[in-house]
């Protein structure tokens, strides 16, 4: 899916749908300004969970927390 993006910024694709957050991710990737990519329509926000099997340690669950609340900034 990040490779999308890149296409899109070398102009082999009219459009990339994706979310903020692939966005964020993938122009660090391919060295891409997010800024040169302008948003047109916003198709459809879906809350997702994550649940851990209760076998998982507590420090496993926390590391996952930090890293999600980071990629929200």
């Amino acid at each position: 899916m990040p490779e999308g993006l890149k296409k899109l910024v070398a102009g082999e694709v009219d459009l990339w749908l994706g979310s903020k957050e692939m966005l964020e991710m993938a122009a660090r990737k391919y060295s891409i300004n997010p800024d040169d990519v302008e948003p047109v329509v916003f198709v459809h926000r879906l809350d997702l969970y994550m649940a851990f099997n209760k076998s998982i340690p507590l420090a496993t669950v926390d590391a996952w927390q930090e890293a999600l609340d980071s990629l929200k900034k």
